[in-house]
């Protein structure tokens, strides 16, 4: 059975028309697919020792962040689907980029962020269950501070990035304001959520 005929696509039709016809899917997730697939490249250039090349990369995958973003709202094709892959490339993105850059470019400043970081994912994946289970979802929902959260995060991952990739004393300086200012968003981003009815991303 083909793909025209499981979901009833006229023939003739074309890709986004095609790829609109299946339930979530349409451009705006495309794009989101997207980001994630750009986690790769990413971390295969960190791993070379390019962090010019990688700063490129996660840069354009920002960029997309906002662009999936614009397009769902823009063409009414916000879908649960889409939510759940932001959620997960934003994820991704800036864990791993956490993670790779404290391989990469290991100290003290850098282990703390990236656990305050990663701990602080894991353990709102732990609570989201929770509040799930106990029917209040609304507590995970979320919100313009999370969002900030995360866009300061990536800004920060870049201009860590810029600096290893200037290698220069002064922008060395620049890496550890970098790392405090995600410590300082992540744990403020992980009180907004434990405060009564807070909800953040």
């Amino acid at each position: 059975m083909t793909l025209a005929h499981t979901y009833h696509i006229p023939q003739g039709a074309g890709i986004l028309t095609t790829l609109n016809s299946i339930k979530g899917m349409n451009l705006p997730n495309l794009i989101t697919l997207l980001r994630i697939a750009l986690v790769v490249p990413f971390l295969w250039l960190l791993l070379c020792s390019s962090p010019l090349g990688a700063l490129m990369v996660f840069g354009c995958a920002a960029a997309l962040d906002w662009v999936d973003g614009y397009l769902a709202r823009k063409l009414e094709q916000q879908t649960t689907l889409g939510a759940m892959l932001d959620h997960t490339a934003d994820k991704l993105l800036v864990c791993s980029a956490m993670l790779g850059m404290l391989y990469c470019y290991p100290s003290i400043m850098a282990f703390v962020a990236t656990l305050v970081v990663v701990g602080r994912d894991l353990l709102m994946g732990g609570l989201r269950e929770f509040w799930l289970r106990n029917n209040t979802p609304e507590r995970s929902s979320v919100n313009l501070f999370g969002k900030w959260k995360t866009t300061v995060q990536m800004c920060a991952i870049c201009l860590v990035l810029l600096a290893h990739w200037q290698d220069s004393s002064s922008m060395m300086l620049l890496t550890q304001a970098a790392y405090l200012l995600v410590i300082a968003v992540t744990l403020l981003s992980l009180l907004s959520y434990l405060r009564p009815r807070g909800n953040v991303a």
